[in-house]
């Protein structure tokens, strides 16, 4: 999972390279895959060369910066999509989130 995200734990807004393995989320901030992103806007890429995924940021959509890299073997089932969630945070109105693009491609 490739997030932007606010967090109150002290980190602030950031883009957030997260895997989740046997039910089992792995959070970026943890492993070394969070960087701090202030801006409203993030565009966010993953890219997959055979077991290794690497996660990017963009402000404008073209000059990308690596976010972090995970190598792993047995994924299996993966699913791909886009959500908003205002994650633990019931006591939180909801934030409004819009999304004006997503694409699936295989890279030449």
């Amino acid at each position: 999972m490739l997030v932007h995200t606010f967090t109150t734990q002290g980190r602030g807004s950031g883009i957030d390279f997260e895997v989740e393995v046997a039910g089992k989320t792995i959070l970026g901030y943890e492993i070394g895959g969070w960087t701090r992103f202030r801006p409203t806007t993030a565009y966010l890429r993953i890219v997959k060369d055979g077991i290794r995924y690497r996660g990017y940021y963009s402000e404008d959509g073209a000059d990308w910066m690596p976010v972090g890299v995970y190598d792993h073997e047995r994924l299996t089932d993966i699913k791909i999509g886009i959500s908003a969630t205002n994650d633990s945070n019931t006591d939180k109105p909801e934030i409004p989130a819009d999304f004006d693009y997503f694409c699936v491609a295989k890279l030449p």
